[in-house]
């Protein structure tokens, strides 16, 4: 799982047990953007995973990937 982090910098975890949340603040502005890039390798044709960005605790974007090599990659951009 890789996400944009609270300095706007990429962080990328190995193997994460699901399901996992992160919270951080950040301080945005029109045009900033925040993208999770969540993805299961070797899963099963049953497999999924969902993705989700919350502003100020209002989810912005989700997104669901399905399938052996499931992935969900949302990104919002402020002012979208």
């Amino acid at each position: 799982m890789s996400y944009t982090n609270e300095s706007g910098g990429t962080t990328t975890l190995g193997t994460t047990p699901l399901p996992a949340t992160y919270r951080f603040e950040r301080t945005m502005k029109q045009g900033d953007n925040l993208t999770i890039l969540a993805s299961i390798g070797g899963g099963t044709a049953a497999s999924e995973i969902t993705c989700a960005i919350l502003l100020d605790g209002k989810e912005v974007k989700k997104l669901t990937g399905r399938g052996v090599d499931a992935s969900a990659v949302p990104v919002y951009v402020i002012g979208q």
